[in-house]
C-alpha cells in the first residue's frame, strides 16, 4: 500500500497518525474500486441494450432479447477448496494486483 509520504513525513507520525492515514486511504481506495465497477456494469448495460436493438431488428417472430442477454456472466463457484499454495499464490496476485509488494 502506498500512502504518498515522504521518508521524513513518515517518520514523524505517531503510531495512531499513521493508522488513521491508512485507514483513510483503504477506505478511498474501496471507494475507487466500487465505483469503477459500478462504471464497468453500466458501460455492459449500455452495450447489451445497443445488442438486444439489434438482435430484436432483425429477428424473425419468437424470441425477444433484453439487455441481460448480452451481459457478461460471472460464474458462481461453490465449495471450491483450494490448497494453501493455491490460496499464496492467489493472495499474492490480488496483492499486485492491488499495488502492492510482495517479498516472499
Amino acid at each position: 500500500m502506498r500512502l504518498h509520504l515522504s521518508v521524513n513525513e513518515f517518520w514523524t507520525l505517531l503510531p495512531r497518525e499513521f493508522y488513521a492515514i491508512a485507514e483513510e486511504y483503504g477506505r478511498i481506495e474501496k471507494e475507487q474500486a466500487d465505483l469503477t465497477l459500478a462504471l464497468e456494469k453500466m458501460a455492459d448495460w449500455r452495450m447489451g441494450v445497443l445488442a438486444a436493438v439489434i438482435a430484436n431488428s432483425h429477428r424473425s417472430k419468437g424470441r425477444k432479447f433484453k439487455p441481460e442477454d448480452f451481459m457478461p456472466q460471472q460464474p458462481v463457484k461453490k465449495g471450491v477448496k483450494m490448497t494453501p499454495e493455491e490460496m499464496r499464490q492467489e493472495l499474492k496476485r490480488v496483492t499486485i494486483a492491488m499495488g502492492g509488494e510482495v517479498k516472499i
